[in-house]
């Protein structure tokens, strides 16, 4: 995976401090899809408007996976974190990191075959809240998490990552 820069924003993204505590919140409380909400926050990263059409597209691209994969692993994860040995606990958390990886691959081969858009600013809330308006009815509680998320990514930017993220290719 290192030469997806969608997998390594994300790695860095998800290493800011409160990031990996909200979005399994979200995850938990709203059933959102981390790798989607991180996906949003790339693309804008790179410039990239989140459309309706483009998030249809990863959306069908990553439900299945998620679905037969990646949601199954984490369900074993979890029962294993109480019920096994933390070697047997260990080796499923890896598993699913690796399913979530996958999955990234397969978000981003959709992505690099775009072409590239005129690079626009401030697109991170826009991107967000257009994922994250199917999953939080609220739209209170919608805007209170775009302003979050986006506010921990805002804190911290990444140009190593955001450099690295224009090489799509």
């Amino acid at each position: 995976m290192d030469n997806n820069p969608f997998w390594q924003y994300s790695l860095t993204v998800y290493r800011r401090p409160a990031v990996a505590e909200l979005c399994l919140q979200l995850q938990d409380d709203y059933g959102v899809d981390i790798n989607m909400l991180l996906c949003a926050a790339w693309l804008a990263s790179i410039g990239q408007p989140l459309t309706a059409s483009l998030l249809q597209t990863l959306q069908t691209e990553s439900e299945q996976w998620q679905q037969q994969c990646v949601q199954p692993l984490r369900e074993a994860r979890r029962f294993l974190k109480h019920n096994s040995s933390a070697d047997i606990y260990q080796q499923a958390k890896a598993l699913e990191l690796q399913a979530e990886a996958v999955q990234q691959q397969r978000l981003y081969l959709h992505v690099r075959q775009l072409p590239l858009a005129a690079a626009q600013q401030d697109l991170l809330p826009a991107n967000v809240a257009a994922y994250l308006s199917g999953c939080v009815a609220d739209k209170t509680v919608l805007d209170q998490i775009v302003q979050q998320f986006t506010g921990l990514l805002s804190q911290h930017e990444v140009t190593a990552v955001n450099t690295a993220a224009n090489q799509r290719v």
